[in-house]
């Protein structure tokens, strides 16, 4: 299976194998799950680290692994799509995921990390 998010955008992920796109919630396949909370957002008034409560980037990056880890536990996203996430998530330090794809995108896209200067 191949992870094809340039066909469909850097926020929406399908895996495409012999038999097409594969459903993005697994957890779906078995009954209705519930989603765990504290992974979403905005891209309107975006908070920089510190006023989302973390006192460093790395702080920020460990909650949202665990968060991250939360989704996949509960098979709310697949784990090729958590993995993506938390390489974006660590892609343009002291920027968050939402000001990297805000202000990164080609960057958010490639995942490559920002140039420094």
């Amino acid at each position: 299976m191949v992870l094809a998010d340039q066909a469909y955008g850097p926020a929406r992920f399908h895996l495409v194998g012999r038999g097409g796109a594969a459903r993005r919630a697994a957890g779906r396949r078995r009954g209705r799950r519930r989603r765990p909370g504290g992974l979403t957002g905005s891209y309107q008034n975006v908070r920089t680290v510190q006023p989302l409560g973390f006192s460093t980037h790395q702080d920020y990056v460990r909650a949202f692994t665990a968060k991250a880890g939360a989704y996949k536990k509960a098979r709310y996203i697949l784990p090729e799509d958590a993995a993506v996430m938390l390489r974006r998530a660590s892609l343009c330090p002291p920027l968050t995921f939402t000001e990297t794809y805000r202000d990164h995108y080609a960057e958010f896209v490639a995942v490559r990390p920002c140039a420094t200067g």
